[in-house]
């Protein structure tokens, strides 16, 4: 467990003053929310601002996990001609243990942390903190796991991206093929609970991918 934990704090060490920014992040969103909050006056425009403002910070903040995480794993090449690893004391069972365990610890857990001061002012009671925070673990886990796959089978961030760039065109072009079909999917005209459903579908397969 020592080393596990030595693993850890070496990832966490070496990027440190990205995960720095990289949390601020999550605190700028919940500063938007005092401060929309704590409005005198309503403006439509001004409200507008601080929603783009926010919506800003929840891609990038996104963005910077999906990089981070595969530099997260790379730290410790697994392929190649070059890797170090299989002659140190450590299984690759143990390595990945530590990478996950780093990996949602950062990336799943602290956001929660950080976004539950916002989840309090909203006057959330422990079940809506609850099921807020298994939303924001699923979201982030969505984002995370194809970098940690990416990056684990790859040995440069240069091939992740552009693995992802294929996976993203992926997605994209079979997003077009289900909107267009899915008036045949749902059985009935496509409607506002139409979208919630496919919404719904989409989160509980993604879920079932990740597992």
């Amino acid at each position: 467990m020592k080393l596990i934990w030595h693993i850890i704090k070496k990832d966490i060490s070496r990027d440190r003053w990205a995960l720095v920014l990289w949390a601020m992040l999550f605190v700028g969103q919940v500063a938007i929310g005092f401060v929309a909050l704590r409005a005198d006056r309503i403006d439509p425009n001004w409200i507008l601002n601080l929603q783009s403002g926010n919506q800003g910070l929840v891609c990038l903040a996104l963005v910077m996990s999906y990089g981070l995480v595969a530099r997260f794993v790379q730290s410790d090449v697994v392929i190649g001609t070059t890797q170090f690893w299989p002659t140190r004391p450590i299984s690759a069972s143990r390595l990945l243990f530590a990478k996950m365990s780093g990996v949602f610890g950062m990336f799943c857990l602290l956001p929660v942390v950080l976004l539950l001061p916002w989840w309090l002012a909203c006057d959330f009671g422990w079940r809506e903190i609850f099921w807020t925070a298994i939303e924001v673990v699923g979201w982030q886990m969505l984002v995370i796991t194809p970098a940690f796959v990416l990056a684990a089978l790859t040995d440069d961030l240069g091939r992740v991206l552009l693995w992802t760039l294929l996976l993203v065109a992926a997605l994209f072009t079979w997003s077009i093929l289900l909107v267009s079909s899915r008036s045949v999917l749902l059985g009935k005209s496509f409607s506002i609970s139409g979208d919630a459903i496919l919404f719904s579908r989409w989160f509980v397969a993604g879920v079932v991918v990740i597992v």
